[in-house]
């Protein structure tokens, strides 16, 4: 029986080594699962996570730009704002100098001087057009410099005279109106006043 004994307890002894190595091996393999399975989720976690970011930052990146672009349009309209009344301000200041000029005792001479300058066009068969309150002053500078033209009035703002000629086909504009809008076209196209 210490025979039986003997040999029940090795093969018990072989039983739980081998159980125990099995368990250690499936242990392992189990652990070797863990680990693999944890590897993958970290992994795929750290890929979602940095699209997560990427994306994050995309939107500060857009958000920040929009932003930037939005105060660069808001300069650029201030500036624009701001250059548009002080260019008005300088017409307008220019279009009070022009009412002055009119009503000053240089103005018959403007008026005259104008007159000599496209004395060989004006010779020929056509009308004058000036604003009502010069139409004597023009009527009196014609009947001097010995012109037959006829006279006529329509409305212009600051004055100065225009020379109708449709029997030749031409026009000659001497207003200081025509005068006005010719410096502010040029101002817009040349100054440089720009944003």
């Amino acid at each position: 029986m210490a025979e039986n004994t003997e040999a029940l307890t090795a093969i018990q002894e072989d039983i739980q080594d081998q159980a125990g190595m099995v368990t250690r091996q499936i242990q392992s393999e189990v652990q070797q699962l863990q680990d693999e399975e944890i590897h993958f989720f970290s992994e795929s976690l750290q890929k979602e996570t940095g699209h997560y970011e990427e994306k994050e930052i995309s939107e500060l990146e857009l958000l920040q730009a929009t932003k930037t672009s939005q105060a660069k349009l808001k300069i650029k309209r201030d500036l624009l704002a701001q250059r548009q009344a002080m260019a008005s301000e300088l017409f307008n200041h220019v279009a009070d100098e022009l009412k002055a000029f009119a009503a000053s005792e240089a103005y018959a001479d403007f008026m005259e001087k104008k007159l000599d300058k496209h004395a060989s066009l004006i010779r020929k068969t056509g009308t004058f057009i000036v604003r009502e309150q010069d139409a004597a002053l023009m009527r009196e500078i014609l009947k001097r410099r010995g012109y037959p033209q006829a006279v006529e009035t329509v409305y212009l703002e600051f004055g100065g005279w225009r020379f109708m000629c449709p029997s030749e086909g031409f026009e000659i504009d001497e207003t200081l109106d025509n005068a006005l809008r010719n410096q502010k076209e040029w101002f817009q196209n040349n100054s440089g006043f720009t944003l």
